[in-house]
């Protein structure tokens, strides 16, 4: 056995947006502590800004700008840990429906910033879910493997 079939473990799952299907295939073995420690440092400038009471600074129009600078924040998080090796395989192209659009941070720029953050969340909780396999013996004797198969 390699070491790298101890390190890769895909899962394909399939987000759905507004009816457009988008296929990814993500690396459920990204989730390690320094992952979580990353997405913690790429957040903690926030924690930085704050005063000492733990509120962030007055600023002119401060709901909106603090709204909007949130938004921008989560999304480059996002974008950030998407591109490196959670989401390995995707099915996302161009308008053309061929080119193929890499898994890179200047990709996800490219999306609303929502989208990003909630194909983030989604790429998470698909990569802590558990993978099922299920072999089943069908009725001439031969085996059939499903990953992730709803139980029947």
């Amino acid at each position: 056995m390699k070491i790298s079939a101890l390190n890769n473990d895909l899962v394909t799952a399939v987000y759905d947006h507004e009816g457009e299907k988008l296929t990814l295939k993500i690396d459920r073995n990204i989730i390690t502590p320094g992952f979580l420690r990353r997405v913690a440092e790429l957040r903690g400038d926030e924690e930085k800004n704050r005063n000492g009471n733990g509120h962030a600074p007055e600023k002119e129009g401060s709901i909106w700008l603090e709204n909007a600078d949130a938004l921008e924040k989560n999304a480059k998080v996002s974008a950030a840990m998407l591109s490196s090796d959670l989401i390995r395989e995707w099915d996302l192209t161009e308008d053309d429906g061929l080119t193929p659009i890499p898994i890179v941070e200047e990709s996800f720029a490219r999306l609303p910033p929502v989208l990003v953050t909630r194909l983030f969340g989604f790429a998470l909780e698909q990569a802590q879910t558990v993978k099922k396999t299920i072999t089943a013996t069908t009725g001439d004797g031969s085996q059939e493997i499903a990953e992730n198969a709803p139980p029947s």
